[in-house]
């Protein structure tokens, strides 16, 4: 069996992995910079635009930066965990696969047990049926005096003594 192993990213793994020794207070997040494949894909470049309220620059939409722009530490530490991620991402992808074989074997395997611990019963002719059905017509047919049953009641009575002797004489 494959080895089994959790993979946790957390602030403080990603500080390290920065090189940036613990801060006591949290920074807060820096916007993402879009990279274009090529240059071709950048859009227009928007520049803060003058106010004439308060005289001074009022930030506009943010500007798109040029692929060259990071620092090249910078490009390192994201290709660190860039793979990183990808590692995760591979094993989240065996574990699936992993996770898929083992149901698909307890499936197998449930349906083996169910084949080999329900069985139907045997559907067995019940001994001495018409002679129990000819003692019930009897009764019904006769209410009143039930002694004309007697040959009915006689026939039953034998059949199932019989019936008992050959049960008993199998063992």
């Amino acid at each position: 069996m494959s080895e089994l192993f959790k993979v946790q990213i957390s602030s403080d793994l990603i500080r390290r992995l920065l090189g940036e020794k613990d801060q006591k207070h949290i920074r807060k997040p820096k916007p993402k910079v879009v990279r274009p494949e090529h240059p071709s894909n950048q859009g227009p470049r928007i520049d803060p635009k003058p106010s004439d309220e308060t005289g001074g620059w009022q930030p506009g939409l943010p500007s798109l930066l040029p692929l060259g722009v990071l620092p090249p530490v910078a490009d390192k530490e994201l290709d660190r965990i860039r793979k990183v991620i990808d590692e995760s991402e591979g094993v989240i992808d065996k574990l699936h696969k992993e996770e898929a074989r083992a149901l698909e074997e307890i499936n197998r395997n449930a349906k083996e047990l169910r084949e080999k611990e329900y069985k139907m019963p045997e559907q067995r002719t019940i001994p001495c049926l018409s002679a129990k059905d000819a003692c019930v017509q009897c009764y019904k047919d006769h209410p009143e005096d039930p002694l004309q049953c007697a040959e009915a009641v006689k026939a039953f009575s034998d059949c199932a003594r019989r019936v008992q002797q050959q049960f008993v004489a199998s063992g």
